[in-house]
């Protein structure tokens, strides 16, 4: 943003002083180069001279228009963001997980969690949470593929896929007993893993007998890609409870 004070009140009494109905410049009128087609919202035109205040407001469109844009740009840098009004997706790990928490509370429900390659880290980030005991009833670390298969139900065959997920959280929501259930399985890395390369991470959230899963595609080193997999699923139950 450049050093100099932006005179917005110049701004507005070029606004102010301008022909008040919407127009558009088409070009020159045949006979003065200073015509307008001045278009109306019922679609009617006419093509009039233009007003010197409309010259101006034109010529000083383009710095106005920056000078605009700079101070909108400070405006929002130097307003802190809330973490109640930043949206799931942008908030941290411990944001999301509270915000769920105090939703369960609310609702008199409960929460289960299945996780794969994250290892425990995402029931332990739950866990952290301020009255977690109320609503947390557990989770199943199934790491290996036979445990997903004895413990949760999941079908023979890769389990880094939709219907692997989908499984997953339905088996940890009828182990546990809880109306909210969110499951993760993929690939950490640094090496592929079912064809898949690091980073392919299958989510799945059941909440009240409705299962939704999706796919994401993180990158980093393995410990990045289990962090950003306990954000996402938490900011994709968020989403699914609001």
């Amino acid at each position: 943003m450049a050093d100099r004070m932006i005179d917005l009140n110049a701004i507005a009494a070029r606004l102010a002083e301008t022909t008040g109905a919407p127009w558009q410049r088409h070009g020159a009128d045949v006979h003065s180069a200073a015509g307008i087609l001045f278009r109306g919202k019922d679609g009617s035109a006419a093509i009039r001279q233009q007003a010197d205040a409309d010259a101006d407001f034109v010529a000083h469109a383009p710095a106005d228009v920056a000078d605009l844009l700079s101070e909108i740009e400070r405006l929002q840098q130097a307003t802190p963001t809330s973490a109640a009004t930043q949206t799931p997706s942008a908030q941290p790990t411990g944001d999301l997980a509270a915000r769920i928490g105090a939703l369960l509370l609310d609702r008199g429900e409960q929460m289960a969690v299945a996780e794969s390659l994250t290892g425990g880290r995402l029931s332990a980030e739950l866990a952290r949470t301020q009255d977690a005991s109320k609503w947390l009833r557990g989770a199943v670390v199934a790491y290996q593929v036979e445990v997903k298969q004895k413990m949760l139900d999941v079908a023979p065959g890769p389990v880094v896929t939709r219907s692997a997920a989908e499984q997953m959280a339905d088996g940890v929501a009828a182990l546990l007993g809880a109306e909210l259930a969110v499951s993760v399985t993929g690939v950490g890395g640094p090496d592929p893993s079912e064809g898949q390369p690091a980073g392919t991470v299958w989510m799945a959230v059941r909440y009240r007998d409705n299962t939704v899963a999706q796919l994401v595609h993180l990158s980093g080193e393995p410990d990045r890609i289990c962090e950003e997999t306990c954000r996402t699923v938490l900011a994709f139950a968020l989403q699914r409870m609001m």
